[in-house]
Formats: structure tokens, C-alpha cells, sequence
């Protein structure tokens, strides 16, 4: 699976800055631009919202492409049948 598309590409300066002022700031989420900032912002305070966004993202970018087999389809699922099933057993 590529996700070519999905993850836009940032230039190396963006990552050697946000490298560097984590290092000066103590600080770990360190964002490399302006969209990463917004997105972690959204993940602390709507964490919900954030899961519906990168959903419809992935569905739209992935639409027509088959599924990797790593991924477990939800469909049909319900809560209840979810935690009513074992857990999967540890290689």
C-alpha cells in the first residue's frame, strides 16, 4: 500500500526547525508546519472529530483501492459484538 497522496510531503527545513525547537523548548509535539499544528490542536480538544476527518480523507484518497490486509474491516460491527470477542492471541 503507497500512501502517495495521503501524507503531503514537507521540506527538510520544516523538520530541522521543528527538530531544533523541540531540543531548545522541551516540548514534544513539535509541529513542522502550519497544518500539522492545526491537526494536533483538533487531536487534543476533538479527538472524535479528528477520527471522522482522517476517515473520510482515507476513504477518499483509497476509494477503489483494494484494502491492505492489515486493515480489519468494521462493517456490521456493533460495540457489544466488538467487546464480546476474545482477544486475539499473541504471536
Amino acid at each position: 500500500m503507497s500512501l502517495e497522496g495521503a501524507v503531503p510531503a514537507e521540506p527538510v527545513d520544516y523538520t530541522v526547525g521543528a527538530i531544533v525547537r523541540s531540543c531548545i523548548t522541551r516540548r514534544r509535539d513539535v509541529p513542522t508546519s502550519r497544518a500539522t499544528a492545526v491537526g494536533i490542536f483538533v487531536g487534543r480538544h476533538a479527538p472524535s472529530l479528528l477520527d471522522a476527518l482522517v476517515s473520510r480523507r482515507f476513504e477518499r484518497i483509497f476509494a477503489g483501492r483494494e484494502r491492505p490486509a492489515f486493515l480489519r474491516s468494521f462493517e456490521g460491527e456493533t460495540p457489544e459484538k466488538l467487546a464480546a470477542q476474545p482477544p486475539a492471541p499473541e504471536p
